[in-house]
């Protein structure tokens, strides 16, 4: 499941890589951020990457409810991180590009592979999920289960419609070296 939105952090440094540094070095506050930023939703993506909200109060709850089998935050895509929790599991990981929510234009390489997004991803079994359904908080942002792990070799598996692709994720990955 996924708790936060994925991609916007990526859209938006490359507004802030597309601008002039001087112009960027008068912003001093946030009213002066959204007044730059000019409509809603370059605003959420400079938000989304400038201050960034760690969906810290989720991840406690569900550790304290015992809702999840494992947990990471979003930094380094949504794909790589999924594919190292299924690396870490011994198990394939299927995502649903049905379920992936794309706000305004954006791509789903976007959302696969952004990073420094902050959102939550975690794994629960179909118990826990019956148990999340019913008692998760109102004020929290939204879970949305995107997708399931399974037995298999540690992989990543897109679906799209009946159609299923091994995913490389073009992620920051730490461990990897030239």
């Amino acid at each position: 499941a996924l708790v936060g939105d994925v991609g916007l952090s990526r859209l938006g440094l490359k507004i802030l890589e597309d601008e002039n540094p001087e112009e960027l070095g008068e912003i001093a506050s946030e009213e002066d951020l959204s007044s730059w930023a000019a409509d809603s939703f370059r605003l959420r993506c400079l938000r989304a990457h400038l201050l960034p909200q760690p969906q810290i109060e989720v991840g406690l709850w569900l550790r304290q409810n015992q809702l999840a089998n494992a947990m990471i935050d979003v930094s380094d895509g949504l794909a790589a991180d999924l594919l190292q929790v299924a690396r870490e599991s011994d198990l394939t990981a299927e995502l649903d590009a049905a379920r992936i929510h794309l706000p305004e234009d954006m791509t789903l390489d976007t959302v696969l592979n952004g990073g420094e997004d902050y959102a939550l991803l975690f794994t629960s079994s179909k118990e826990q999920v019956e148990r999340l359904a019913r008692s998760y908080p109102k004020g929290f942002q939204p879970y949305r289960l995107i997708g399931r792990l399974k037995r298999g070799p540690s992989s990543l598996n897109l679906l799209r419609g009946e159609e299923r692709i091994l995913y490389q994720p073009d992620g920051f990955d730490h461990f990897w070296s030239s």
